[in-house]
């Protein structure tokens, strides 16, 4: 098996594995006052200590959720904005959230520009203010890194404009966290998403970043948990796994090992023969190397995902996992044709990749490139 797709989801790493097991015999709820819910409370308090030192987030507090999408969705409809200016090329939580938000409240919400290397137009956004008086308050929603292409936005700059303004600035980072030294307070931003399983923590834990001075109303109700704006127990065991995979990250050593691995990708493929388009930026500081989007013109995308599943044991995706259709809406706003969208593959790559395992996923499309694809490979 070769598992290229570390953007959809991380094997759970070892060290993980043992804190979570741990933390199965810490049963006291964290809410209690009594003295056996001590070591619940003390998980949650170190994740969230671990979080601000690794992150730079002491100006703010991390709220724990159940992931990525719901910390996106607490972000977005848990403020009390008038209008939302928000990026095309996010995370279907976020979209979905803005237009459940605008339906049910009748809230404006402004599409931003992105170019054709999906990355936001600036010059747009700061028009876009510049003609926002008769429109109230305002949240930007704009993302770090790209789940489908890797292209980054400048988020510093974006929040620097963007607070000249006197508005809000919500930033998932879902896939920024395991590619990015992040910064909260050197950026800028006021909302912040993280998610646990993309950094070889498990399903089903996230947080969500609140600045200080910035407010959300809570959006799943209950008890007075996390601050009160997330009503419900919390995830103990998930939180202490979340905590073990934040401290066993290393997002410089995964960078480097990433532009490796995506040479050896493009130097193979130039070897056999194989025609593609890069879908990715192509100047190395507006992109993450681990997320690589190609399109091979004489391939079809969701039929290569399955020939190499079925026949070499290699996964590959086409959208992201969360796409409800299965086709890229990323790609279209990128202003991509319908063949090429249709023809994408993203391979995305993890800790435990090898050059090995890429060079055998090339050997393998090359194949797939040969009989479905009607092209010739004299080197395969």
């Amino acid at each position: 098996m070769i598992y290229l797709d570390y953007a959809s989801t991380t094997p759970l790493l070892k060290e993980v594995k043992e804190a979570m097991i741990k933390a199965m015999d810490v049963y006291g709820n964290p809410s209690n006052g009594y003295t056996l819910s001590d070591g619940s409370r003390q998980i949650l308090e170190d994740c969230r200590q671990v979080l601000s030192e690794r992150l730079n987030g002491f100006d703010g507090r991390f709220i724990f959720t159940s992931g990525g999408s719901e910390a996106n969705t607490t972000a977005i409809m848990g403020s009390s904005v008038d209008t939302i200016f928000y990026n095309p090329t996010e995370h279907d939580s976020t979209i979905n959230a803005i237009q459940n938000f605008h339906y049910r409240n009748g809230m404006t919400i402004k599409k931003l520009i992105v170019n054709n290397e999906g990355i936001v137009d600036i010059g747009n956004l700061e028009a876009m203010l510049e003609n926002a008086s008769e429109l109230g308050s305002i949240l930007i929603s704009v993302m770090m890194v790209n789940n489908e292409t890797g292209a980054k936005n400048d988020i510093k700059t974006i929040c620097e404009i963007v607070h000249q303004y006197d508005c809000a600035v919500h930033c998932d980072m879902v896939q920024a966290l395991p590619h990015c030294q992040i910064d909260l307070d050197d950026l800028g931003v006021d909302y912040a998403t993280f998610s646990a399983h993309k950094i070889g923590g498990p399903k089903g834990v996230g947080a969500l970043w609140i600045r200080n001075g910035y407010d959300l109303r809570s959006t799943i109700f209950g008890g007075k948990q996390e601050f009160g704006l997330r009503g419900g127990t919390e995830n103990i065991i998930g939180i202490a796994g979340f905590e073990a995979a934040i401290e066993s990250l290393d997002v410089v050593d995964l960078e480097n090992k990433a532009i490796e691995l995506r040479t050896t990708l493009f130097e193979n493929l130039k070897n056999k023969n194989i025609e593609y388009i890069s879908n990715s930026p192509i100047d190395p500081q507006k992109r993450t190397n681990a997320i690589i989007n190609i399109s091979i013109p004489r391939l079809h995308g969701d039929s290569t995902v399955i020939a190499l599943d079925q026949f070499s044991k290699i996964f590959v995706s086409t959208a992201s996992a969360c796409s409800m259709s299965g086709k890229s809406y990323v790609l279209k706003e990128m202003g991509l044709s319908d063949d090429r969208i249709a023809s994408a593959l993203r391979i995305s790559f993890g800790p435990n990749t090898t050059s090995d395992e890429v060079v055998k996923f090339v050997e393998e499309l090359a194949k797939v490139y040969v009989v479905f694809g009607g092209g010739s490979n004299e080197n395969g």
